[in-house]
């Protein structure tokens, strides 16, 4: 069974081969290395070794990193990273939670994957409620 890898996946198996060499990597070395990587991939496997496109830009290929990706990721750790990993496992097993509901439709078994709309439908909702109190304050 073949599996895309994200291309920071790849960048950090690279960066960890670095650090166990004891030497380092620029952005422009891992994403040269990364696109090595796919290359090889496709021709070896005739398979995607990562599932970003890769886009021709001035000085070679590049695997984009979208903003709002980005965007996302810094606000999510300006909001929580206050919380220990306790608190944080507390948000996750609240009840109604998408893990909760899961847990619960499944009895408790183990590996059961939680389905991608009840994650998204608890974050708008959870979105919603942020802004409604800003509105009401």
């Amino acid at each position: 069974m073949h599996c895309l890898c994200s291309a920071k996946a790849v960048a950090n198996h690279f960066l960890e081969l670095a650090w166990s060499d004891g030497t380092t990597l620029n952005p422009m070395q891992i994403q040269k290395l990364v696109y090595i990587a796919h290359g090889w991939h496709l021709a070896i496997t005739e398979k995607p070794l990562i599932h970003e496109s890769v886009e021709a830009w001035t000085y070679g290929p590049v695997i984009p990193d979208p903003t709002e990706v980005k965007a996302i990721l810094g606000r999510v750790w300006e909001v929580y990273k206050r919380f220990s990993a306790v608190h944080l496992s507390n948000m996750t097993h609240m009840e109604g939670t998408p893990w909760d509901q899961t847990w619960k439709k499944n009895d408790g078994k183990r590996s059961v994957s939680i389905d991608d709309s009840l994650i998204r439908e608890h974050f708008r909702e959870l979105g919603e409620k942020n802004v409604n109190r800003k509105v009401q304050a």
